[in-house]
């Protein structure tokens, strides 16, 4: 696959280039390819301290993940529980392992999402008398312009659809109908054509 793929070409950069040997506070020896940084190093050493991490003290000074680590470096990895997990992450990251968990850690930070959007239209269903059916959520994947169901749950728990503003529709016998007619308020519905990838 090209997930596949690029995980072989990047382990292949690791593996040839120069490498770096830094420190944790209680001295441990870490090594890390040449060029590594922050968010690197904070993955290296976990999967969670990686995506809590919200910055570094390298050699006690304060630095933002994109900080490139030298040899001899002392790292102190600061986390926040309410951190989360960033796509821009990738763009800085340059060991193929600290990518990949990125990546597992975004897919799994949207899967959140997801359920809670879910959640949301589920309440929100129950509000208008609607019953909790396939025919309905595709009614409003159709209306809403969006591609797929999990889209669709993902912008309403961003509030990128708003619920209580999705006007021109009814409820009979427990299935929504929308008027030919569309609401194009893009201030109450706004539509994204394009998903995140990760």
């Amino acid at each position: 696959s090209d997930n596949t793929i690029e995980f072989i070409d990047n382990f292949k950069l690791s593996l040839f280039s120069e490498e770096i040997y830094v420190f944790t506070p209680n001295g441990d020896l870490k090594t890390l390819p040449k060029g590594a940084t922050t968010i690197d190093f904070a993955f290296h050493i976990h999967s969670q301290i990686g995506s809590q991490c919200i910055g570094a003290k390298v050699n006690t000074k304060l630095v933002p993940l994109s900080h490139k680590l030298r040899s001899g470096d002392q790292i102190e990895i600061l986390t926040s529980k309410k951190q989360r997990p960033k796509e821009e992450w990738l763009q800085i990251a340059v060991t193929a392992s600290a990518r990949q968990k990125i990546k597992a850690a975004l897919k799994d930070e949207r899967k959140l999402i997801v359920d809670e959007g879910k959640d949301m239209l589920q309440k929100f269903f129950v509000q208008i008398k609607a019953e909790w059916l396939s025919v309905n959520i595709d009614e409003l994947v159709r209306h809403l312009e969006t591609y797929s169901s999990g889209e669709l749950f993902y912008r309403i728990a961003k509030q990128r659809i708003l619920l209580d503003k999705i006007k021109s529709f009814k409820v009979e016998g427990g299935r929504i109908k929308f008027y030919k007619k569309k609401n194009t308020d893009q201030s109450t519905e706004k539509l994204v054509t394009t998903s995140p990838t990760f």
